[in-house]
């Protein structure tokens, strides 16, 4: 936009000029209701993204526990109604279960509780790259508008 300098202008041009400028003031103002209310968007969205995540961890914590818990109760009643079993049928004890297959038994569950646990380990990774990557996404809102104030001061001052 060329300026008009005030001796040579015409009442005409100066209107002209200063009705551009209102513009350039009203388009400016849009834009920065615009950044703002789209910074509160991405906020209220990384915050929500933050709390389901919270809530998906701890569910998995205490389903986790659940299962723990269950498994101890049902490796305490077996041991409890074998070695019961086995207390009163001594001269059976060949047929029982015996230590080998308890071992293999115990190192199973260990196993398994292992590979859930990983998995569990691999989800709240991947929950921690999404929170990453949306913190990045809001880095760089924020970025773009701080730059685009500057660029629009910068015009504004010209």
């Amino acid at each position: 936009m060329k300026i008009v300098e005030p001796e040579n202008a015409t009442k005409s041009d100066i209107l002209l000029q200063d009705a551009k400028f209102a513009a350039l003031l009203t388009r400016l103002d849009y834009i920065e209701k615009t950044q703002n209310t789209a910074t509160a968007a991405l906020e209220r969205r990384v915050d929500t993204t933050a709390q389901v995540l919270e809530k998906q961890v701890e569910s998995t914590a205490l389903a986790m526990d659940k299962r723990m818990d269950a498994t101890a109760v049902a490796l305490d009643k077996r041991l409890y109604g074998m070695n019961e079993f086995r207390s009163s049928l001594k001269d059976q004890a060949a047929n029982f279960v015996t230590r080998d297959m308890l071992t293999s038994s115990v190192k199973e569950h260990v196993t398994i509780h292992a590979a859930e646990q990983a998995k569990h380990d691999t989800d709240f990774k991947m929950q921690e790259m999404k929170i990453d990557a949306l913190q990045k996404i809001v880095y760089i809102a924020v970025g773009m508008g701080i730059v685009a104030e500057i660029i629009l001061k910068f015009v504004l001052k010209i």
